[in-house]
């Protein structure tokens, strides 16, 4: 009996024992999965031999992104004013110290120009003597590519602020780029890396007249907002920076990234050191290779998609004085935004050769004009914003065939366009879109009346 009882004291004990394990071996399993290590190299290029080259931000937008990145858990390196041996040195010594499955984010401030396709970055160290010298004293951009994609990070995140203004003006006897060459050309990303431009490829950036760049401050703030994969980060920035901008700047990202990250994810994902990221159905997201502009591609309204009335009203005013304004030496640049994508530009192109040029001087008591207008390029440019769906543009297009000036009346068009830009309250097509329907009968003068006033009411909550 006793043998018995020592055999069962003996199989609960190991039964026990087992017990203990397998729950132990649970815990173990349900212990949280460490984050992956998070590095930054920042760079900011200001202060430039030639003096005339000089930037007052690079060096503010690095220690603003800094203090983001930090409260983020980054461990971040800060560089300024590298020659080019210097950046050569920095990447190379960030690159090889990057711990595997790790998080990488390289930021450039500065200058930034391409030759014959290529980007590169420019030192402060770098002078131009001819097109040719560029890849010879520049920083290419595939370098610093090429760097972070060889080293042990699971996830490359690049951001260049670049180009800055119109950086090196050539002299008039070194011509070493044409309008069709500005700002950065855009570079395929390499696998597990995310891209990151301040503006659109071929486009310039402005320095910014406050303490920071309009780029550099609006990620140094949206980067912090939680639940945020790094593709909706980068949508909220070029949303927020082509607003602020009235449409001059239009940031831009190329993805190679298979599945989303985040800085700060929500319930239900997971961001591991080596561990393929899952959404909250544990389905990877399979983005592959993506590409975007501001909102393209995105579920969220464009940014003059949801303006209020007073927004509208100084819009209309800066899209006015813009036309007003407009002198023959700044149609290239305008053309070269509005071919960027700008439906601001496109706007303003399009009405000012609907309208033609203002008077440029008076000889005697003839008037001397040095554009006439242009029905055929007028048009061109406002089909092209309104396709955008930018509600200025539709309003006018809408008014115009709708009127039959300009183009063969078509009544039909003309309401889908009234009608669109009045779902962005802007207020002009609101009261185009009442007079239609009053004319249709569709409307009684006491509902107009109504109309009239919510919109009057809402403006004034809005001053």
């Amino acid at each position: 009996m006793k043998r018995c009882c020592d055999l069962l004291n003996k199989w609960l004990l190991l039964g026990l024992l087992a017990l203990g394990m397998a729950l132990h071996g649970a815990k173990a399993a349900e212990a949280p999965m460490e984050a992956p290590a998070k590095f930054a190299l920042l760079i900011g290029n200001g202060n430039y031999n030639a003096g005339n080259l000089s930037l007052r931000n690079p060096e503010n937008d690095t220690r603003l992104l800094a203090q983001s990145l930090t409260r983020l858990g980054f461990t971040v390196k800060q560089a300024f004013n590298l020659s080019r041996t210097q950046m050569f040195a920095a990447v190379s010594d960030y690159s090889t110290k990057l711990p595997a499955g790790s998080t990488s984010l390289v930021f450039y401030a500065g200058h930034g120009m391409q030759i014959g396709g290529a980007s590169y970055l420019l030192p402060t160290d770098m002078t131009i003597t001819t097109e040719q010298s560029v890849p010879l004293r520049a920083y290419p951009v595939k370098n610093l590519l090429e760097s972070v994609a060889a080293s042990q990070a699971a996830v490359n995140v690049l951001v260049l602020d670049a180009c800055r203004d119109n950086p090196f003006q050539p002299a008039p006897a070194v011509r070493y780029r044409g309008i069709n060459s500005l700002g950065l050309g855009t570079v395929v990303a390499p696998r597990g890396t995310f891209i990151a431009y301040s503006t659109s490829p071929g486009q310039l950036a402005p320095d910014g007249t406050a303490d920071n760049s309009v780029y550099a401050s609006t990620l140094a703030r949206v980067i912090l907002q939680p639940r945020l994969s790094l593709v909706e980060i980068f949508r909220r920035v070029g949303d927020q920076v082509r607003k602020s901008t009235l449409d001059d700047q239009i940031p831009w990202f190329e993805s190679s990234l298979n599945e989303e990250y985040y800085f700060q994810p929500p319930d239900g994902v997971k961001v591991a050191s080596g561990v393929p990221l899952r959404t909250n159905n544990g389905q990877g997201s399979g983005n592959g290779i993506m590409r975007g502009a501001g909102d393209a591609a995105s579920s969220t309204p464009a940014w003059y998609r949801t303006m209020s009335e007073y927004e509208w009203s100084d819009l209309d005013y800066e899209i006015q004085q813009r036309v007003k304004s407009m002198t023959p030496d700044e149609l290239p640049m305008m053309e070269h935004r509005a071919e960027g994508g700008s439906v601001v530009a496109q706007t303003t192109l399009g009405l000012f050769w609907l309208e033609g040029a203002n008077p440029i001087n008076t000889v005697g008591n003839t008037t001397v004009s040095r554009y006439g207008a242009n029905n055929t390029k007028g048009m061109h440019w406002l089909r092209m914003a309104a396709d955008a769906g930018f509600p200025i543009a539709q309003a006018e297009l809408g008014e115009r065939l709708y009127q039959g000036r300009s183009a063969d009346r078509d009544m039909a068009q003309a309401q889908r366009l009234l009608t669109s830009a009045a779902e962005a309250k802007y207020p002009r097509a609101k009261l185009d879109l009442l007079q239609v329907k009053m004319q249709s009968g569709n409307v009684s003068g006491e509902d107009a009346q109504e109309v009239l006033r919510a919109m009057i009411n809402s403006f004034n909550l809005k001053q």
